[in-house]
């Protein structure tokens, strides 16, 4: 079944879901540490002395946040398919923001981590971000916002079959990086002649997609035509045809239509451009100092360590 051609348009996602009201006692500390937070940028700066010039002048949230913005100059692109001199910054996690964090699910995953990335990040336009970066990025601000070793995360350690903790870096994250070779317009010609350019996902890409599934799954799927989540994904990633750009539905349809052999070939181009963090990460145990790999999942508690004095 061809689907009928339209335009894409991308919109914001879902409002942000509300914080887990059955979680008292969690939820008033962390209201007392943002009140805390929040009193701490109120204190007058004393550092130019007690003058009638300067009484009452305090720090602005404003002026603190840029003393705390920091370069990321370790992305899994490389800043090769950004603009020239693009360089993004960015600050700790917000104790709201951290609250967010925790209540992640795979319904409000992509909402909530864009929010957090537009609010946290500066130097670039958040949807020009690729996705190869986006998880990167997020695991930065996780690993900056508890930078002290005495934050750690429980796991099971296979080194020594022990239930103890690891301190997260962004250290610990495995990336596969661009190829320095890499050549974005680099295309593949199909059996029946045609070109195909293929691309790097950014976050306006999966918004794109987002509103793809909201506008026309549920029609086509009624039509008795089930939609194909992977060729959806597939057709997100082709650039051009032929140099020219086309619609999600048209892209959609000539995937549809392209021979096994072909779609065997751009599947396996796909597969050569694949840039960003890997799976697994890895930790080394606060009891014995083995190294151990353990999968990436995003836990409340992965958000919000324990502090362990020592």
């Amino acid at each position: 079944m061809q689907m009928s051609n339209t335009d894409d348009v991308v919109t914001e996602g879902p409002e942000l879901p509300a914080i887990d009201e059955t979680k008292v006692s969690e939820q008033k500390m962390l209201e007392l540490m943002a009140q805390m937070q929040q009193q701490a940028t109120d204190i007058p700066d004393t550092s130019v002395g007690n003058t009638a010039d300067n009484i009452g002048v305090t720090i602005t949230p404003e002026k603190q946040d840029d003393i705390n913005y920091w370069d990321i100059d370790d992305i899994p692109t490389k800043y090769k398919l950004y603009p020239d001199g693009t360089k993004i910054v960015a600050r700790p996690l917000k104790v709201i923001e951290i609250k967010k964090l925790t209540a992640l699910t795979d319904d409000n995953a992509d909402t909530i981590v864009n929010d957090i990335l537009r609010k946290s990040i500066r130097g670039i336009n958040i949807n020009d971000i690729y996705s190869a970066d986006k998880m990167y990025l997020l695991l930065w601000l996780r690993a900056n916002s508890f930078r002290d070793n005495k934050y750690v995360v429980g796991f099971g350690c296979d080194k020594c079959d022990k239930d103890t903790t690891y301190h997260f870096d962004i250290e610990n994250v495995d990336v596969d990086y661009i190829d320095d070779d890499y050549d974005p317009s680099k295309s593949i010609v199909l059996s029946n002649g045609d070109t195909i350019k293929v691309k790097l996902l950014q976050i306006k890409d999966e918004l794109a997609l987002s509103t793809f599934n909201v506008k026309y799954r549920s029609a086509i799927e009624k039509s008795g035509e089930p939609v194909d989540d992977e060729l959806l994904a597939i057709s997100f990633m082709i650039d051009t045809i032929n140099n020219t750009s086309l619609d999600s539905i048209s892209t959609y349809n000539y995937l549809l239509d392209m021979q096994p052999g072909d779609f065997a070939t751009l599947t396996t181009l796909l597969g050569d451009n694949n840039v960003g963090i890997k799976s697994t990460m890895s930790v080394v145990c606060s009891e014995c100092g083995g190294e151990s790999q353990l999968g990436i999942t995003f836990h409340p508690d992965f958000f919000l360590p324990t502090y362990k004095a020592r």
